[in-house]
């Protein structure tokens, strides 16, 4: 629901919507057993929406003026649509979707990186200021990108992106306009750069965290089927007393009322 103007409510047609409503089901797709194909991951941009199924594809819609949609084409889509050379059968699985003002990115089961739309800032990370109309890896200077750790987690702002890789480190790349890279300057950045202004140079992002006990919360995130860390199980069990039914991660992301005191 809300403005529609462009199509990225995917009701077929270009009108608001004041209430919500669902899209339809059968825009996504069906598994064998002829069952429409669940959503299990959705994001918003400017005015494009994109979604990823179960059987990791990735269904896109809305204003493609800079080809964020990722069809090959600047045409405008009105309905989810699929967008080709994703999927488990083509062997790349979508796992996460990060929309910005007027680009897309991508995380595939891999770890790699995609990206597409707008790129007069650099937010797409493919060292240059260039447009795509279709999914490209980010891939860096002399196909190095991310230290060559699996991205397992990215975010787009309007006109800059970041992500975390498999190690624990921030990485960001774009419009650097009041330092909102993090890496003390206005610079636009091109590549994926490593966030290692203290406080961050030695923090690994999205591991574990200490909180107070009343909050009694786990939050496991697990993009490439990653059980959580056995280690830190024992650590929470020898902390807490018991797991109280601490799922083992194997989805996108469970949070979990345990009792204890430790956010994963």
């Amino acid at each position: 629901w809300g403005s529609g103007g462009f199509g990225q409510l995917g009701h077929d047609r270009k009108w608001r919507e004041l209430a919500p409503r669902q899209v339809e089901p059968g825009w996504f797709g069906s598994t064998q057993d002829d069952v429409p194909e669940r959503v299990v991951y959705v994001a918003a941009g400017g005015h494009h929406t994109a979604a990823v199924t179960a059987g990791g594809q990735l269904y896109t819609w809305g204003e493609n003026g800079a080809g964020q949609l990722g069809h090959g084409d600047l045409d405008d889509r009105l309905v989810p649509t699929v967008v080709e050379g994703f999927g488990a059968s083509k062997g790349g699985e979508v796992v996460m979707v990060a929309c910005g003002a007027k680009h897309t990115l991508v995380v595939t089961r891999n770890g790699a990186l995609w990206a597409c739309g707008q790129g007069v800032f650099g937010e797409l990370g493919l060292n240059d200021e260039a447009d795509r109309n279709v999914f490209e890896r980010v891939t860096g200077d002399k196909n190095a990108a991310f230290g060559g750790e699996m991205v397992v987690a990215v975010a787009a702002g309007s006109t800059h992106s970041q992500a975390v890789t498999k190690d624990g480190a921030l990485w960001t790349w774009g419009n650097g306009d009041k330092g909102r890279l993090g890496h003390g300057t206005n610079q636009r950045l091109l590549l994926p750069t490593r966030v290692t202004i203290p406080p961050l140079e030695h923090t690994r992002v999205g591991r574990l965290l200490p909180l107070v006990p009343e909050h009694a919360l786990a939050f496991g995130l697990s993009l490439h089927q990653r059980e959580i860390p056995p280690e830190i199980i024992k650590m929470m069990i020898e902390t807490i007393g018991s797991t109280c039914g601490l799922d083992r991660v194997r989805h996108r992301a469970v949070i979990t009322l345990i009792g204890g005191h430790w956010m994963i």
